[in-house]
């Protein structure tokens, strides 16, 4: 490797075993909250025109039954929408509006007193923690479409105390070496952690080997934990998905998301396109970085480097002789998220205190 990055190889893999939604899943009533870059101020511009072109191309590809009622109910009512709002469609052909002024998104036409009802979400094919994890998507506005996401919900017998978020690395497709983690970490860290009282939210990247998409994708699905109030949250990322955890959480943490992220983990990440790093400890973000010295995919001297130009809170753990993957790691994530997410009080440990006060 170079003195601007590391080189990184990457395999796709492509099992993928059964499962079955869950009963606890993020509530469906409504769209989760997306970013913008602006907001529309009348004329549309041209990102605007793009999505509108994209949203009609779509709604004539599913004009028919559900999805044609809605898009057909929706256009045939003559107001305009309020200021600031916009019409658009899911994958599908469903209708859903963005709110620009509050930056969140809804099933229900401002036009409306009635509400719309939400779509169900599609079962789909994931290996997951005992049948609990299914499949959710989540749109994005930096480029617009969905990104599809394996969601663990917490378990509801525990007090919630926030979400892990994953990255993949450049194959990040579902399956081993993709959305399951290295060695699989993230399925393991998805059937233990909801006992914790943590869920998780696994990512499939929309384009294989892409940096700046994958920084969308992740950002898109920090919104969403945010919006659906499974936050505060933790991200960690794999290979490429190292330097995307890191800018995801340094663009986030400068806005509304800033008292949400409670932590950022590397695995075997990449320092290119992690040049932003030294801002997590600024905001006062922990920074946890993993390496195995016998990786000979990213060498752990990149791993080295962003510890170097990271600030306090930081920690860097090198395993001897491990490989890209870094086996060992998992008993450390094990006890390294917990701890950044502090347990809320749980039923029965309240007690009386009292506060002196001086000016009575």
């Amino acid at each position: 490797h170079g003195q601007r990055g590391c080189l990184f190889f990457f395999v796709c893999g492509t099992h993928i075993m059964a499962s079955t939604p869950s009963s606890s899943a993020p509530r469906q009533s409504a769209p989760p909250l997306r970013g913008h870059t602006a907001r529309p101020k009348g004329a549309q511009n041209d990102g605007a025109r793009h999505q509108t072109r994209r949203s009609a191309s779509s709604a004539v590809r599913h004009s028919s039954g559900v999805a044609a009622g809605a898009v057909d109910e929706a256009r045939s009512i003559s107001p305009p929408l309020p200021d600031g709002w916009k019409m658009s469609y899911t994958e599908d052909g469903q209708v859903y509006f963005i709110d620009y002024n509050t930056l969140t998104s809804t099933w229900t036409d401002p036009r409306q007193k009635e509400p719309q009802p939400a779509p169900k979400a599609a079962a789909v094919q994931q290996s997951g923690p005992s049948g609990a994890s299914h499949s959710i998507e989540v749109p994005c506005i930096e480029a617009p479409g969905h990104v599809k996401c394996f969601f663990t919900p917490s378990d509801p017998g525990n007090p919630h105390r926030g979400i892990l978020v994953t990255g993949a690395g450049a194959g990040g497709g579902p399956g081993p070496g993709g959305s399951f983690g290295p060695y699989e970490h993230y399925n393991t860290l998805a059937q233990t952690l909801p006992a914790e009282g943590i869920a998780v939210l696994q990512i499939v990247w929309r384009k294989f080997a892409d940096l700046e998409a994958a920084t969308q994708d992740m950002m898109a699905c920090m919104r969403y934990a945010h919006s659906e109030g499974l936050g505060p949250m933790v991200t960690i990322g794999w290979s490429m998905g190292g330097a995307v955890a890191i800018e995801a959480a340094h663009r986030l943490s400068r806005g509304a998301l800033r008292r949400s992220i409670r932590g950022v983990i590397t695995i075997a990440g990449q320092s290119k396109g992690a040049g932003n790093i030294a801002a997590l400890g600024a905001r006062g973000i922990p920074l946890l970085i993993l390496h195995g010295t016998g990786d000979t995919c990213i060498r752990s001297s990149c791993a080295e480097r962003l510890f170097a130009q990271a600030q306090e809170p930081k920690e860097l753990r090198l395993f001897e002789g491990e490989d890209h993957g870094v086996p060992s790691a998992l008993a450390l994530l094990q006890r390294w998220i917990p701890a950044a997410l502090p347990a809320l009080c749980r039923p029965g440990t309240a007690q009386s205190v009292e506060v002196p006060c001086i000016e009575a």
